[in-house]
């Protein structure tokens, strides 16, 4: 057994490198805990770096056990990326592959290192293992590509079909007599040829990350312009849409109309059947809603159970039909809970651009006015906003 402090330089830089590759997983790990790859790519660097350590602290060539469990180290870390590169991009998780690839591994190892030992031939069929399996990685990277990770999931995929070569050259220079033992013990490679998958390794765990990070800001942008409980788009989004289509229907004289809708008697709602039941009605008039519009209409949800619709192209008397046939589906629609088959009602309030306002500020107010009297005026009712003449005057 080797002593740490006789070992070359290359050897500690190796295990360095493999140690850093287990850190920056374990980090990114914590950092992402909703996602499920990073476990996984831990759990594979993890077996880089014992099989690193062991490589250059015993002698695989002449230590049986050794050399089993660091060739399997290193082929199996490349099956659990590869694994964890499915998980991360949603898809079917590739164990038949996989198992196979193992199996044929095993077998042919387990051959050269007990019936007919041949350290060449095993260390050939550790860099096809590992070809095999990186190869697998870098295809499903490249098959199921994602325009939102691109750059980065490209990176990923490069740096894997760079080392799944890599390996299969090393293994068909061993077998073809390039590369001798000395090469795999104390050679000018020596330990160090696990230096270069080690970089490559450094590398791929940077990449992950990357991949990780835009992962991150999609969904945080994502959920920045949805709702998160009935998945309809935000306000913010809603304001922005609003303004363009305003502006839209200036420059080429289109109506247009906003209609603010709300459930009546929604927080006597919440206080009896509590709010889990709350949230299950706004989910269920969300998907209502949406189906009673037309494609190029919008619908937001304000705040509570208020909720914004933008109708582009839209006279007042089509928004009072739409509003009207709206509340009737709401009413006529029932909400089970349990035994027990609740009724709701909606009031709805509505606005015209030039009618009753000449932006999106004014027109969102105006409607939430028209809602207010709706509401005062005895609920499950439509009412529309004042002309701007008439509140001039």
């Amino acid at each position: 057994m080797a002593g740490l402090d006789t070992l070359p330089l290359v050897a500690l830089v190796a295990i360095s490198i493999a140690v850093c590759d287990l850190l920056i997983m374990m980090g990114i790990s914590m950092m992402y805990p909703r996602e499920s790859g990073p476990a996984w790519w831990s759990m594979g660097y993890m077996l880089f770096a014992i099989s690193t350590l062991l490589t250059t602290l015993r002698s695989p060539q002449t230590e049986p056990l050794v050399a089993v469990i660091t060739g399997a180290g290193f082929v199996l870390m490349y099956a659990v990326l590869w694994i964890g590169y499915a998980r991360f991009l949603q898809l079917p998780l590739p164990y038949l592959p996989v198992m196979a690839t193992l199996l044929g591994f095993f077998a042919g190892f387990a051959y050269f290192l007990f019936a007919q030992p041949d350290v060449m031939m095993r260390a050939g069929l550790i860099g096809i293992g590992m070809a095999l399996m990186a190869g697998g990685a870098c295809y499903t990277l490249l098959r199921h590509m994602q325009p939102a990770l691109l750059q980065s999931q490209a990176f990923a995929a490069i740096l894997l079909g760079i080392a799944a070569i890599l390996y299969l050259l090393r293994s068909l220079t061993g077998f073809f007599g390039l590369i001798g033992k000395v090469d795999l013990a104390g050679g000018p490679l020596g330990s160090g040829i696990l230096l270069i998958p080690g970089l490559g390794s450094l590398l791929l765990a940077v990449a992950t990350g990357m991949m990780l990070a835009q992962r991150q800001q999609q969904r945080l942008g994502y959920e920045a312009r949805t709702d998160e409980l009935t998945g309809l788009i935000s306000r913010h989004l809603l304001d922005e849409i609003g303004m363009k289509e305003i502006s839209r229907a200036r420059r080429h004289g289109y109506p247009l109309c906003v209609m603010i809708l709300d459930i009546d008697y929604f927080h006597a709602v919440n206080r009896q059947y509590g709010y889990r039941y709350g949230d299950t009605v706004l989910q269920q008039l969300a998907v209502l809603t949406s189906r009673s519009l037309r494609r190029e209409d919008f619908v937001a949800r304000l705040d509570g159970a208020s909720f914004c619709i933008l109708l582009p192209s839209t006279r007042l008397a089509g928004a009072e039909a739409q509003a009207e046939r709206l509340r009737g589906q709401i009413a006529a629609s029932g909400h089970s809970l349990g035994r027990m088959d609740i009724r709701l009602t909606a009031s709805v309030g509505i606005a015209t651009l030039g009618l009753h306002g000449d932006d999106w500020p004014t027109l969102v107010q105006r409607a939430r006015d028209a809602l207010f009297r709706a509401k005062t005026e005895g609920r499950n009712r439509i009412e529309t906003a004042p002309l701007m003449a008439a509140l001039r005057g």
